[in-house]
Formats: structure tokens, C-alpha cells, sequence
């Protein structure tokens, strides 16, 4: 019985936990457009859409993590009869933190849009030269010696908990950040013979600009927030702290 109450516990911590990086990640991405657009964060809003892509975009990244992780442990197994102890130490470094990174890395790439020889050649420097400089306290990275340490409380659970969180956040905020600079074609709307960009999407309304530019200061939401038939108008003003 003790059993099957901690195992329901679990799996109720679990589910909490993804619904919370959904709802962060979408915030942060909304968060990140507003700060690259300079339109108000206050028009940010998440929706249980927003919720289900971002678990898709946490479902995405996991599985390329997971992917490179399984190919690095193959490699480990092969290649530990073979070399020193010293090696396979900054072995499993490189593994840890080409896993870790080959998400950013990808979707570097798909904002670009082609492969930048710049960015390969700096990856590969930083991959190769973080291994010299860190050295790992336990010697294997399975996910029976993870789990055997969690048990043994040599790794608080806690503590992975709040890293996996904060990798998706800043993850997400990165992306939100740099996708619109890479961005070349943008849907644009209709409203009473005006043409609008759409900027972002906000849970049940767009917010627009008549521009793309980076320092524009005046947005329009579509529809209204307080009007639904309507545009709403928004403009930045920046006033000066009076002390």
C-alpha cells in the first residue's frame, strides 16, 4: 500500500512538474518576444495552446538530449578497455556537455537557416576545451548509477529538478529572443484596409505592428482585450525617473 501511495506521488509530482515547465517555458518565450519587439510584457498571456506547444518544444529537445546521451554511453562502453581513466573522465565530460548543448546548436542552425562554418568551428573549440578544465567526481553517467545516487541522497533530486527547469526556461528565452532576428517573412492581417504584422500570438489575441523595426513604440492587439470587435492601440513611451 506504502508502495502504490508513493508511486501515485510520483507521478503527481511528475505531471506538476512538466505542466510547470510548459507554463514557464510559454511565458518565457512571450517574455523573450516582448523584449526583443519592445512591446509590453503586460500583453503576454498563456493559453492552454501555448501550454501543449511548449511541452511539445520540452518533448523535442528531450528527445534529441536523450538521443545524443544513448549514443554517448555506446561510445563509453567501447571505448573503456582501451583508453585511461584520465581520457575516459574528460570523455564523459564531452558527452555530457555535447548532449547538453547539441539542442542550442540545432536550433542555431534552423534559425539560420543554413550550417555556419563560424559556429561549428567555436563549438567544437569550447567542446573540446571544457573537458581539460572539468573533471566528473562519479565515474560512470548511466541511468542506474543517476538513480543509484538519487536513492542514496549523493544528488538531490531537488537540485536536478531546479537545473532541468532552468536549462528549458533559458532555452525557450533564448530562442523567443533570437528567432525574429533571423526571421524574413512575417504573416501580416487586414483590419479596416490597413495592413498589420503579426508579431506574436497571445493566447486569444494577436499583437501587431505596422512595422518590423526594433525600436518601434506603438503595437495593436487584434481583437481588443477590452472590445472584442475592435483594435486595441498600444504606445511605449519612455519617461524619464525624476528624483
Amino acid at each position: 500500500m506504502d508502495n502504490y501511495l508513493e508511486k501515485i506521488l510520483r507521478s503527481s509530482i511528475i505531471v506538476t512538474f512538466l505542466i510547470g515547465i510548459g507554463w514557464s517555458v510559454a511565458y518565457s518565450y512571450g517574455w523573450a518576444q516582448s523584449f526583443y519587439y519592445q512591446f509590453p510584457w503586460e500583453l503576454v498571456e498563456v493559453g492552454i495552446p501555448n501550454i501543449a506547444r511548449s511541452l511539445g518544444y520540452v518533448l523535442f529537445i528531450s528527445i534529441i538530449i536523450s538521443f545524443v546521451y544513448i549514443v554517448g554511453l555506446y561510445i563509453i562502453r567501447k571505448a573503456k578497455d582501451h583508453f585511461s581513466d584520465r581520457f575516459m573522465n574528460r570523455l564523459r565530460v564531452f558527452i555530457i556537455f555535447t548532449a547538453l548543448s547539441s539542442p542550442i546548436v540545432l536550433q542555431a542552425i534552423l534559425l539560420i537557416q543554413h550550417v555556419s562554418a563560424v559556429l561549428l568551428i567555436s563549438y567544437t573549440l569550447i567542446a573540446i576545451t571544457i573537458p581539460l578544465f572539468v573533471k566528473l567526481k562519479y565515474q560512470s553517467i548511466s541511468p542506474q548509477n543517476l538513480n543509484r545516487l538519487i536513492k542514496r541522497k549523493k544528488l538531490n533530486p531537488i537540485y536536478i529538478m531546479l537545473f532541468i527547469y532552468l536549462y528549458f526556461i533559458v532555452s525557450a528565452f533564448t530562442i523567443g529572443y533570437f528567432r525574429p532576428a533571423f526571421k524574413h517573412e512575417y504573416a501580416s492581417l487586414e483590419i479596416e484596409h490597413q495592413k498589420y504584422y503579426i508579431l506574436a500570438k497571445s493566447n486569444n489575441f494577436f499583437v501587431l505592428s505596422k512595422n518590423i523595426s526594433t525600436n518601434n513604440n506603438i503595437f495593436f492587439t487584434y481583437p481588443c482585450i477590452e472590445k472584442p470587435i475592435t483594435i486595441c492601440k498600444f504606445e511605449v513611451e519612455k519617461l524619464s525617473v525624476i528624483k
